[in-house]
């Protein structure tokens, strides 16, 4: 009879610390959860943050992959050149770039490529009603955990008014 009642009780516990254990489970599943949904929560709102001041500055704004395939772009680089960021993504940002000048700016982004460097240049930036003006281009690139480039950030700064000036 006493074997019995310690073997019944030895098991009640056994259940127990079973029982516990799945709770325990459970609980840090749930942290888990809410501890990333806090984090996406976060990052949206740094998202959003990084738009309103992207739309903010009087710059041309935009973001592009590893490789310079648009990805975003500001509403001043939309209602500049005119074209909305799905006729401008990809490569397709290139048409607003003047011929003469896309060259140059080619060359030394993918300079920049390959070190991971920023990189400057000027070049003439068409407008939404077709008139070229001259832009201070610059590029930085955006690094992974392992210092890879995942993204170029950049802004196109007027500076036309500064070179018709320098030319007289």
């Amino acid at each position: 009879v006493i074997l019995k009642s310690k073997v019944a009780i030895f098991a009640q516990l056994h259940l127990k610390e079973r029982q516990i254990r799945e709770q325990a489970r459970r609980l840090a599943e749930q942290e888990a959860v809410q501890t990333h949904a806090r984090f996406q929560a976060l990052e949206i709102e740094g998202l959003n943050r990084y738009r309103s001041l992207a739309d903010a500055i009087p710059h041309m704004v935009w973001r592009t992959n590893k490789n310079g395939k648009l990805d975003y772009c500001n509403d001043l680089s939309v209602s500049y050149t005119g074209m909305s960021l799905s006729q401008a993504e990809g490569v397709k940002w290139q048409e607003s770039v003047h011929p003469d000048d896309l060259g140059a700016l080619l060359n030394h982004w993918g300079g920049a490529m390959t070190n991971g460097e920023t990189f400057e240049v000027e070049a003439r930036i068409r407008r939404y009603d077709g008139v070229y003006r001259w832009h201070w281009v610059k590029g930085v690139s955006e690094k992974g955990p392992k210092g890879e480039i995942r993204a170029w950030l950049g802004t196109c700064t007027d500076i036309h008014d500064r070179k018709l000036f320098e030319r007289k």
